[in-house]
């Protein structure tokens, strides 16, 4: 990974990660970051790769509900849910829906 001081490159390979595990996962991934901008940006970078494979991104501007985020997460086959710090603990998804956390 690249210096995260480099903005440009890390955030291209950031997307790249997550573009390739959810893509191998089928979904069934989170990933977390520390800011809100960066999911942002990353959800929208990774969206359009990840939907030719029928991939839902869920990312945590999309709704100010946290509940209803991982509800949806969890129902739906094949997603992988973008959020903060605050996704890091408290959640619970078992099964199938969550193979890697990063």
């Amino acid at each position: 990974m690249p210096d995260p001081n480099d903005r440009g490159r890390y955030q291209q390979a950031v997307e790249r990660a997550l573009i390739e595990s959810s893509s191998r996962l089928r979904g069934a991934n989170t990933g977390t970051v520390y800011q809100l901008h960066p999911t942002s940006a990353n959800a929208q970078a990774i969206r359009p790769r990840l939907a030719l494979g029928d991939i839902t991104v869920y990312d945590q501007l999309d709704t100010s509900n946290r509940q209803a985020l991982l509800e949806s997460f969890k129902t739906t086959e094949k997603a992988i849910l973008l959020g903060t710090k605050s996704f890091w603990e408290g959640i619970d998804i078992p099964g199938a829906s969550l193979s890697a956390w990063r």
